[in-house]
């Protein structure tokens, strides 16, 4: 092996990857492609089990609810729709003042969802599985919310936005409502 000292960057980088190979091989690591083509393919069977129509536009955003039977999403119509996945029927329809709502999300206690979009805000909806649906706006970003999730709790939901930006907002107001 040569000296260090009078390899050039090019031999040096070489030898480097030599010895990367020989650290690989003598500890069997290898490829993630590698690895993928050894395992045996699973015999998947997809087929459609429910068509959730109602959106007058492209659907951006999903979530499941902890029940894992009901379902938000939000599209660039502007709807935001709670959905009984089981019976595919529509349980909330929330309406947006701006079209694009491009996020949503499911609270913990499976009563709450925050959603938002191009009109850069952050809007909680309370009590979603009740007639009476109480709208709560968090907060006003730069720039469109891209996407939003809850973190542990109702209070806490991390929002990001497209000003390369993540707040994570605790939402006291709703213990006290």
């Amino acid at each position: 092996m040569a000296e260090a000292a009078t390899l050039t960057p090019t031999e040096e980088i070489a030898e480097l990857r030599e010895k990367w190979k020989e650290h690989r091989k003598a500890n069997g690591d290898y490829e993630l492609k590698t690895a993928a083509n050894k395992l045996s393919r699973l015999p998947v069977n997809m087929k459609v089990r429910r068509t959730l129509k109602s959106h007058q536009s492209k659907v951006l955003c999903s979530d499941w609810c902890a029940d894992k039977r009901r379902l938000v999403t939000s599209a660039q119509d502007g709807q935001v729709i709670v959905w009984d996945a089981f019976s595919s029927s529509k349980e909330v329809e929330i309406s947006s003042p701006s079209t694009w709502v491009v996020a949503c999300a499911f609270g913990p206690s499976q009563n709450i969802i925050a959603c938002g979009g191009l009109d850069n805000k952050c809007t909680v909806y309370q009590n979603i599985s009740h007639q009476s649906v109480r709208k709560h706006p968090v907060a006003m970003h730069t720039k469109f919310v891209s996407a939003c999730c809850f973190v542990g709790s109702d209070q806490e939901v991390n929002i990001n936005s497209t000003s390369a930006q993540l707040h994570m907002w605790l939402l006291l107001f709703i213990l006290s409502s």
